[in-house]
């Protein structure tokens, strides 16, 4: 070994033990994972909850169940039992709406026999609101003779901080827990006073006539029923933060108000549907999970990114889920940008990764956050949510034409560009690199953060500065569209500064970034500049962007969909011949829906319908042998085997927004859709249909203010498109010829 290896190699090594001691502490723990025997999710803006089929909170010493609210676990035990004993489950399942869950059960054989199993049915309604958690029972008795017997409701708070539950020690010790009866003993108070000093408290209130008895975690419910009659009670559990109480609903009221939200947001959104069932199911649970990921967060509406761990503002996440759903949903686009202009970052900070133009990675108002324990109250350690802001600006502009909207985020556009040419190009090579400041966040700060996501072809860790394949695209792209708004905005000389600097990215990106012999992208540059000589999903992002010459991009399409890369249910984020590789890893072998999109929409972009197609296939195929056809935020990268479903990741979240968002840029990528309103047109490239789909429609499409409809259907010569309601000045056409835009 020469003295050059041998100092490159302890250089690495030193680099990957500086990793492990500091970038593992948010690692989610397997053991956090959901402890029941099927996980049931419910969720609604700032609250959801985790239980099992029953509808039951069994509380642990480990393990995720529980009603939460803004971060924080308020409800860790929820328990029914029948005369002490467990009902019998017959049924249960998640309604349309992700925040209505149905529950069928039936009583054991009770009173010594004198009551047979099966005779009570028990229906247990929940619905999960922003402001509590709402549960109908309803009992009736098909016994040919009464019966009595009681129910009992155990139940406790907890108030953990959702980032310990996910396996952060905490370095405070927890505040106090006070448990209250009130108001003739039908109300509950569970309060908790926190570290941070503020008092957060569940309210759990009955209604009915039924209450035998009530104690600080347990009320009975006495049942006398004749053949046939039906009794019924509510109990709701209203969240406090503070001394301003939030609103206190009762069942009916919040059922209403769910089912009114939910109209209000289907009509103001293009619906796709097809003549295929399992398409559609596809489609509306991914229509139901955006809007139970939607919340008020300020003066703004934002997309969380996912539930349990991340049902929180992220900037990444917001970012690539307004970019999916662009074409059918632009005003996420518009929303998501005015909420990230505003949290921008204006100083340097190095305790929270900030500097001037920085965009939020994210935010966090739990305990753990507000005592400084854990550094996300408001995070910016990321580095390209700054670039992918920009570019979705510029999409966005091309998309709807609204220049005021563009006016408004302007300053927020030139910050971020100033950061990408001064803090995010840390050594002025062109190229947006990244280097974590506090060592007790992100060591990695792109997608893949795991603190191992980043290596060189022998497995050791890149050292930092890491300038990453797929952020130099984003930057690129950033650079193009935003010289489009520059000129928009009538400050030519910008325009063009613009567009000769993302002309050089791109010169410099294909020269360096190349490695002939892996016919692909390098994963990144470390902070010597030496390549990492590794096949990675991020090389598809180059051509989701745009940035790769074309000759690289069909090399770079067939060693993504060659065997070591793509398990036919999607692309791996990691080629199985790495020395890396673990297909149960969550960044170094696992499959994401969003990243398989994002490449997808990058194959189309340079002509290879067909490797879109597949792409598509797997995750169609996925979605059938997944409860409730919800793609998760990923599963294990294992190969296919025939008659048998994807294997499961054990803390994946699910509903999470871009995995969402995935099915929506995927058709996208097949019709090969481009809707651009300042040249009023829409161009379709070379479209296609998926397989097993003869009709797509297409309601409620904006343009320009005004919906239209459209309508694809299989031809002999392609797929033909037809309008209805197209304004008037706009036109449409297939282009089957040139394949690039």
């Amino acid at each position: 070994m020469d003295l050059l290896t041998s100092n490159t190699t302890e250089t690495r090594l030193k680099s990957q033990q500086e990793h492990k001691l500091s970038g593992d502490r948010y690692h989610i723990q397997p053991d956090s994972k959901h402890s029941g025997e099927k996980s049931t999710v419910l969720n609604h803006a700032n609250s959801f909850a985790l239980m099992d089929s029953w509808g039951d909170i069994y509380p642990a010493a480990s393990g995720s169940d529980g009603i939460y609210h803004r971060g924080t676990r308020f409800i860790n035990e929820w328990v029914l039992t029948i005369d002490g004993k467990k009902p019998l489950l017959l049924g249960s399942t998640i309604k349309q709406h992700n925040n209505i869950h149905s529950v069928d059960l039936t009583n054991p054989v009770l009173a010594a026999g004198k009551i047979p199993e099966n005779t009570l049915h028990i229906f247990r309604h929940q619905l999960m609101l922003d402001a509590g958690y709402y549960e109908r029972i309803t009992c009736v008795n098909y016994n040919e003779s009464d019966i009595s017997c009681s129910l009992s409701l155990y139940f406790d708070g907890d108030f953990k901080d959702i980032f310990e539950i996910r396996g952060t020690k905490r370095q405070l010790e927890p505040g106090s827990v006070e448990k209250i009866c009130q108001d003739s003993r039908s109300v509950i108070r569970i309060e908790y006073m926190g570290q941070d000093h503020i008092k957060r408290t569940a309210v759990i209130k009955y209604e009915g006539s039924l209450l035998a008895d009530c104690q600080v975690q347990k009320m009975v419910f006495a049942l006398h029923l004749q053949p046939h009659e039906q009794q019924q009670f509510q109990i709701a559990v209203h969240f406090m933060i503070g001394s301003a109480p939030n609103a206190s609903l009762c069942f009916d009221q919040a059922k209403k108000q769910i089912l009114e939200e939910r109209s209000i947001r289907d009509h103001k959104q293009a619906q796709i549907s097809s003549d295929n069932i399992n398409l559609n199911n596809w489609l509306h649970r991914a229509y139901t999970d955006l809007f139970s990921l939607y919340a008020e967060v300020g003066q703004n509406r934002y997309i969380y990114a996912g539930v349990p761990w991340y049902n929180t503002p992220f900037g990444r996440d917001g970012l690539i889920t307004a970019i999916e759903l662009l074409w059918i949903q632009p005003q996420m686009a518009k929303n998501v940008l005015l909420f990230l202009a505003h949290w921008q970052a204006h100083t340097f900070s190095s305790q929270n990764d900030a500097e001037p133009g920085k965009i939020l990675h994210e935010a966090r108002e739990g305990e753990m956050a507000n005592t400084g324990e854990i550094p996300f109250k408001r995070y910016y350690g990321t580095v390209d949510a700054t670039p992918l802001f920009i570019l979705l600006a510029g999409k966005y502009y091309k998309r709807t034409g609204d220049l005021a909207a563009i006016k408004a985020i302007w300053p927020a556009v030139l910050d971020g560009l100033a950061w990408m040419d001064i803090s995010g190009d840390i050594d002025q090579d062109h190229f947006v690199e990244y280097q974590f400041k506090n060592p007790d966040a992100l060591t990695n700060q792109g997608w893949k953060d795991s603190v191992d996501a980043i290596m060189h072809k022998d497995g050791t860790l890149a050292k930092s500065p890491i300038a990453l394949c797929e952020v130099q695209g984003y930057a690129y792209e950033a650079k193009l569209l935003a010289a489009d708004m520059a000129a928009a905005l009538e400050h030519p000389q910008l325009a063009e500064k613009l567009s000769n600097s993302a002309v050089e990215i791109r010169r410099k990106f294909n020269d360096i970034f190349w490695d002939g012999r892996l016919k692909c992208f390098v994963l990144a540059l470390d902070g010597e500049k030496e390549p990492c000589r590794v096949c990675a999903s991020n090389a598809g992002h180059a051509l989701f962007t745009g940035i790769a010459d074309k000759e690289k991009s069909a090399q770079t399409m067939q060693t993504l969909m060659s065997a070591k890369m793509f398990s036919l249910w999607g692309i791996r984020t990691l080629a199985s011949d790495s020395v890396k590789f673990n297909p149960m890893s969550y960044h170094n072998g696992s499959i994401w829906p969003h990243d398989n999109a994002l490449i997808a929409m990058g194959f189309a972009r340079y002509g290879f319908k067909s490797a879109v197609v597949q792409i598509f296939n797997g995750l169609f195929e996925a979605t059938t042998f997944i409860d409730l056809n919800r793609l998760p935020e990923l599963f294990c990268g294992l190969k296919k085997r025939n008659g048998e479903g994807p294997t499961a990741y054990p803390v994946a979240c699910a509903p999470q927004a871009w995995a969402v968002g995935s099915v929506f840029l995927l058709l996208a990528s097949l019709l090969g859709i481009e809707i651009d309103a300042p040249k009023k047109q829409i161009v379709f490239h070379d479209p296609v249909l998926p397989e097993k789909v003869q009709v797509l429609h297409i309601d409620q499409l904006l343009i320009s203010n005004n919906s239209c409809q459209l309508t694809v259907t299989t031809g002999s010569f392609g797929p033909q498109i037809t309008f209805e309601d197209l304004p008037e000045d706009w036109s449409y056409k297939v282009n089957r010829d040139e394949l690039f835009w």
